[in-house]
C-alpha cells in the first residue's frame, strides 16, 4: 500500500487506520503534517487487506496564531480545493489481481459523503454509519 496524505496550510497531523472485518484496528501511518513536505509513503511491509477492510484517515488542524502557515486565524474555514480553504484526503495505491473488477472492490463511502456541517465531518460521524 502506498499512501500520500493531503491537507492544506492548517494541517497538523495525520493518521491512517485500518479496521478489519473482525473489528480489529491497525494504525499503518501516523505523523506530523507539513504543507511544504508533502511526500508519499510506502509501508515497510506489504499488507493483505481482506474484503470488508475499512480505511479511515484522521486529521487534526491548527487554525491558531501559533501556526506560522495559517493565513488568517480568525477566518471560518470550510472544505475546499484552494489553500485558503482546508481539506483532508489520502491517495492510496493498491495492487489487485488483474482478474478482479475494481468496481466490485472499491466503493465510495465515509464521512466525505455526508452533508457538511459547521465543524465538518468527524470521526464520530463516520463511526455512527
Amino acid at each position: 500500500v502506498y499512501i500520500q496524505p493531503h491537507m492544506h496550510v492548517r494541517g497538523k497531523d495525520y493518521e491512517l487506520r485500518l479496521t478489519y472485518p473482525t473489528g480489529e484496528t491497525q494504525t499503518v501511518f501516523k505523523g506530523e503534517f507539513d504543507f511544504e513536505w508533502q511526500l508519499g509513503y510506502d509501508l515497510k511491509e506489504p499488507l493483505l487487506l481482506p474484503k470488508g477492510t475499512k480505511m479511515t484517515g484522521i486529521a487534526h488542524f491548527d487554525n491558531s496564531v501559533n501556526n506560522a502557515f495559517n493565513p488568517d486565524p480568525k477566518a471560518t474555514v470550510h472544505w475546499g480545493w484552494q489553500n485558503w480553504d482546508e481539506m483532508q484526503s489520502v491517495f492510496a495505491g493498491f495492487v489487485i489481481d488483474r482478474s478482479v473488477d475494481p468496481d466490485k472492490v472499491f466503493h465510495a463511502s465515509g464521512v466525505s459523503l455526508l452533508p457538511r456541517g459547521k465543524p465538518g465531518p468527524t470521526l464520530e460521524a463516520a463511526n455512527a454509519r
